[in-house]
């Protein structure tokens, strides 16, 4: 818009209130590059037991599989 200037603009975060920081997972697995990749991910975590399954999760200093974590905004019960 040539007519605009920048003292004209509304601020960006008054016209989109709602973009808020993706969530901070903590662990990759949830994540994959593409749709194949991340069912195999969860098929292979809800077949996985015991020290399979904590293996999968590839625990780090802040979470392991046992780590309680904050609840989600918005829900009513825990995560």
């Amino acid at each position: 818009m040539p007519g605009v200037t920048h003292d004209d603009a509304p601020p960006l975060a008054d016209l989109m209130p709602w973009s808020v920081a993706p969530p901070r997972l903590g662990r990759a697995w949830p994540t994959a590059p593409d749709a194949a990749s991340l069912k195999a991910r969860w098929d292979a975590l809800l077949k996985a037991e015991g020290p399979d399954r904590a293996a999968l999760f590839e625990p780090t200093r802040s979470r392991t599989p046992y780590s309680a974590v904050g609840r989600l905004p918005g829900g009513a019960g825990g995560t």
